[in-house]
């Protein structure tokens, strides 16, 4: 007999704490921070999509194609690139030469070797601010 999977409550209590911590980001530095997922509102700002920590939550993996016209894809870029970047420059066409560039190039080379950490002071800072 197959076992019933029993959700875990700690996931409930998880997701209950990030979005407490979002909107106290929120509260401290609306300018900076949304937690709203219209897109209209958040430009420009940090979107800080909690609801990602849910066991429902799906994700989007790079170079997954986009169920948009055009077939757009899902390709991490580099910071360099950002600011000329469009969704529309990224398709099923133009990925092989996209690759090819990447051999060369990588946006994501060193990524996992970044250790970094929040620290409590900064933890502090955003809780202090956020009771103000």
């Amino acid at each position: 007999m197959a076992k019933r999977h029993v959700p875990d409550k700690r996931i409930g209590r998880t997701v209950q704490r990030v979005m407490g911590r979002g909107e106290q980001l929120v509260r401290a530095a609306p300018d900076l921070y949304i937690a709203t997922a219209s897109k209209a509102r958040r430009t420009g700002k940090v979107f800080l999509d909690y609801l990602r920590n849910s066991r429902s939550a799906s994700a989007v993996a790079a170079y997954s194609t986009r169920a948009r016209a055009g077939a757009t894809v899902s390709v991490p870029i580099g910071w360099k690139e950002l600011e000329r970047a469009h969704n529309e420059d990224f398709t099923l066409a133009t990925m092989p030469q996209r690759l090819k560039q990447l051999a060369k190039q990588d946006p994501w080379k060193g990524f996992f070797d970044v250790e970094q950490e929040i620290r409590a002071q900064a933890l502090r800072s955003v809780t202090a601010r956020a009771r103000a």
